[in-house]
């Protein structure tokens, strides 16, 4: 069966009918309940044929919205103006009073649901009178003067009988409100299911009451007395009765059947409030009214809230009584079972408070003597075999299956004799340890029958072999001895094995003690060498700064030409002697970073050689030293650039300390291994400063060294290097005589070179006209010196702080830059990295790039590293800045010319 797409949900639509119908059905109710109450309200009209004193549907309404809702008014107002129109009048008056009687309404429940608790608005004193507010203040004038002035000005009304009008109208709606609201509110609250046979009787005795009393009070049939006047405090009765004993509803019931009668005997001119006026007779009615259905609904809501409150106070209180009698059951049984369980243990109690005295003592020591085992050791090893109630005892250490005997306690004077001749031992399969060793698990078991040595010797008779364990692993163990046949009991045991894990805890604090201590050593080693670093590197650096500063202080008075360029020269020296310095500190970050990674390859040792004699042979004739570099024909393995830069290390190292003399560079062959030497005539290393020089920023305070340019790294980069390499170091060293450093290197067989000769660039192989080169810096200063060096070059130049900045300039002048040299760290927390790549991005290409920061961190590195980006570090020397470019644009002409290559041979 196919379902169509009007059947597929029927559900909803069937409930929104029946919602819909229910609504509708509700409605018609509503209006005609008010319909006939109005017919029977206007009935009764005296003064003007729309304005009766008498008049329920004003309750009735006010009622209904506050129990179905605002949605009810429709039915209100279209049974209002029906009523109106058949009463007198026209169809434009019925309409005007018909929205006041329905104003009325919603402004009084819309009150009553804000300010008065809405349906719950008699279940309390307070919300009571709130109520009577509403109704004699607020909501039911609304009607009265809309239906007055609507009659006046239809001229169905005159205007000099308005104020009688309106007061009978607002008099009949009032007393509507207060009389008829409360029965119809509380009558739908209430659930029938809940009435008792009594209550249903006191009910019915209760009203039965207000009709007498009512009846007698206000009964126009039979004569009264002459004075009727004191018969109306009959009406106390039973609103008293009602109040205090059944509850709002049945008050409310009362005093509608009251203001019935009261009504009746007024309009018929007898009662304690007939008057001359009828209107002055209602308005008795009125205060009547109010003085007893107000207080007595307000009293009734009292009590009962009271009643409410002591019916959970009981209940509350019953509940307490039951926990309480169950608890107190419990606290009994919980009782007996605790004086059971002290009458157990009163028979323990003096062993578990000597075990827990002994582990208290243990406990102690072991925090008194830290990092001492011995004390620990008998001092656990005395109370276990007190607590044990034997004499003998050892303490056993284990390592690699051989037993140590680390304390021995009360053992025969034969027996201790020897165990001290025979030391470290290895025990028996069937031995107290042997079986510890092989086990694992506690050994309890009858020496008495064995005939060893050890048996013979102690004497023991019951022993009792728990092991040390740390991990699973055995580390020792506790042996005791009684030299009676008496098992040990469970508790014993037990006491033992808590000390044998206590002795293993002592052992691992005192091996973590021992690496704390030599750790702390090493950090306050750590923190000497770096404290003689800042004060050394404080002078060194600001060596050549200063005298920086003098030759630009130089430079800008009158000077010669020759000694103009003799000054400049000076001064780029000491910005040499600063790059130097600042690279080894690069050096060591390059190195920690991880980004080197080495080359092997085999090569010819002749050409490092000739390096080392060429970067030094005027520096130590400048200084008056010798240097004697010695030729060998030998191939090695190993990273040629890392070789010779330990090798300039070393060279450059000693001549910094070498002042007198000279120094020698050589090679010799033993086996497989070339030994490269370098010796010096400089002041030598103490024996106990042969470690220390190969750690970071330490120097050796010798005071006649060559205190220009040097940070103490020199070393500490060739110990990491020849790490990374694989290649072993010796030094030999006398003091007052000089050094010796040697680097082992494998021998490789003689051959052709396998890796190509270090060449800077052709400077002028590469022509830079019409080559536009994109500078990003956020320091004005370094843009303007960065521009001006490049455009000495040929370049052309396009500068800009961010990257925003240099797509503006770029767009402007449509052009794709040829290189970017970028700072790492720019404005806003940007870095060139990120600029770079966003450039590339604009112009779809990957344009080759330098990075240039004068953050040494490792994490820049491996950063640039990982982007495929050359990082140069500050202070960049310009002829590295120049050789870098031109082997980037090389590189990119490269991998152009191959594309094109490619793209032609597939065409």
């Amino acid at each position: 069966m196919t379902s169509t797409v009007s059947d597929r949900h029927p559900i909803a639509p069937r409930t929104s009918f029946r919602r819909r119908l229910s609504y509708i059905a509700g409605l018609i109710g509503i209006g005609l309940t008010y319909f006939v109450l109005a017919k029977s309200g206007l009935a009764l009209a005296l003064i003007h044929p729309s304005a009766s004193a008498i008049w329920p549907p004003t309750g009735f309404a006010l009622a209904a919205i506050v129990l179905w809702g605002y949605r009810a008014w429709p039915a209100i107002f279209l049974a209002a103006m029906i009523a109106n129109a058949t009463a007198a009048g026209s169809i434009g008056t019925a309409i005007s009073i018909a929205t006041g009687n329905t104003l009325e309404a919603l402004v009084g429940a819309a009150l009553i649901n804000v300010w008065s608790n809405g349906r719950d608005t008699f279940s309390t004193a307070n919300t009571v009178a709130k109520f009577a507010v509403i109704c004699v203040v607020l909501a039911t004038p609304i009607s009265a003067t809309v239906g007055t002035t609507t009659l006046a000005i239809a001229g169905y009304a005159e205007w000099a009988n308005s104020a009688d009008i309106w007061l009978t109208w607002w008099l009949g709606d009032m007393i509507s409100a207060l009389v008829v609201t409360p029965v119809v509110v509380l009558c739908a609250l209430s659930d029938a299911r809940t009435f008792r046979r009594t209550a249903l009787i006191e009910s019915a005795a209760v009203i039965s009451l207000a009709v007498v009393v009512g009846f007698v009070a206000f009964n126009p049939l039979f004569k009264q007395s002459q004075h009727p006047d004191p018969l109306g405090f009959l009406a106390v009765l039973p609103l008293l009765w009602a109040a205090l004993r059944r509850g709002p509803r049945d008050t409310a019931v009362a005093s509608l059947i009251l203001a019935g009668f009261s009504i009746w005997g007024t309009f018929s001119g007898a009662g304690p409030f007939a008057a001359a006026s009828l209107n002055d007779s209602l308005l008795f009615v009125l205060v009547f009214l109010i003085s007893v259905s107000v207080p007595s609904l307000a009293l009734s809501a009292d009590v009962a809230m009271r009643k409410t409150i002591e019916e959970n106070l009981h209940r509350t209180h019953t509940e307490l009584d039951r926990r309480v009698d169950m608890r107190t059951a419990e606290l009994a049984a919980a009782n007996q079972t605790l004086r059971d369980e002290v009458a157990r243990r009163a028979g323990t109690e003096k062993e578990a408070l000597e075990q827990q005295t002994a582990t208290s003592e243990v406990l102690r020591i072991i925090s008194s003597s830290p990092g001492e085992l011995q004390p620990v050791f008998r001092a656990m090893l005395e109370n276990a075999v007190r607590i044990c109630e034997a004499k003998v005892g050892v303490l056993f250490l284990h390592e690699h299956g051989i037993f140590n005997p680390a304390v021995t306690l009360e053992v025969l004077p034969e027996f201790g004799e020897f165990l001290s001749k025979r030391g470290p031992f290895r025990p028996g399969p069937n031995t107290t340890n042997g079986r510890l060793l092989r086990t694992k698990e506690v050994v309890h078991w009858d020496a008495g029958a064995e005939t060893s040595m050890v048996v013979k010797l102690s004497a023991a008779r019951t022993t009792l072999g728990v092991p040390m364990l740390k991990d699973d692993v055995l580390i020792g163990s506790i042996v005791i001895f009684r030299q009676e046949v008496r098992p040990f009991t469970d508790k014993q045991i037990a006491l033992v094995q808590n000390f044998a894990a206590q002795a293993v805890i002592a052992i691992e604090n005192t091996r973590l003690l021992s690496e704390l201590r030599a750790r702390t050593s090493e950090l306050e080693l750590a923190n000497t060498a770096k404290s003689r670093f800042l004060a050394m590197a404080s002078h060194d650096l600001r060596q050549p700064l200063h005298a920086l500063g003098l030759f630009v202080a130089q430079l800008r008075t009158p000077l010669k030409p020759d000694e103009s360029a003799k000054t400049i020269e000076r001064a780029y020296g000491a910005v040499r002697e600063m790059n130097e310095m600042f690279n080894s500190l690069l050096d060591i970050s390059k190195l920690d970073a991880g980004v080197l990674t080495p080359k092997i390859v085999e090569f010819p040792i002749a050409r490092l050689l000739q390096r080392i004699e060429t970067t030094f042979g005027q520096a130590t004739r400048d200084k008056g030293l010798r240097l004697r570099v010695m030729r060998s024909d030998a191939w090695v393995r190993s990273d040629a650039l890392l070789l010779e830069r330990i090798l300039l290390n070393l060279v450059s190292n000693a001549m910094r300390y070498t002042l007198r003399g000279g120094i020698i560079v050589g090679c010799r062959r033993r086996g497989e291994m070339l030994r490269i030497e370098v010796w010096d005539s400089g002041p030598g290393i103490p024996e106990d400063q042969k470690q220390n020089i190969f750690g970071e920023f330490f120097q050796l305070p010798a005071p006649e060294r060559d205190r220009y340019g040097g940070l103490g790294l020199g070393l500490a980069i060739v110990d990491r290097l020849r790490r990374l390499l694989g290649h072993q170091i010796e030094l030999t060293s006398t003091v007052g005589r000089g050094s010796r450093f040697t680097i082992l290197v494998q021998i490789a067989a003689e051959g052709i070179s396998s890796v190509e000769t270090v060449r800077s660039p052709d400077l002028a192989a590469f022509a830079v006209e019409d080559r536009v080169v994109l500078i990003v810096d956020d320091a004005p200063i370094v843009l303007e010196g960065t521009s001006g060096l490049l455009g000495k070059w040929g370049y052309s130049t396009v500068t800009a702080a961010s990257d925003e900045a240099a797509l503006i300039q770029l767009t402007e002048r449509e052009r794709r830059p040829d290189l970017i040299i970028s700072d790492y760290h720019l404005a806003n927390g940007k870095t060139g990295i990120e600029a770079i790549e966003r450039i590339n991005a604009a112009f779809g290409a990957s344009i080759p790039a330098i990075l240039i920061s004068g953050d040494t961190a490792p994490e820049r590195l491996r950063d640039a590293k990982d982007k495929g980006y050359i990082l140069l570090h500050k202070p960049v020397d310009p002829m590295r800045l120049r050789a870098v470019m031109h082997q980037l644009f090389r590189d990119h002409e490269n991998r152009r010319d191959t594309a094109m290559a490619l793209t032609g041979s597939t065409l």
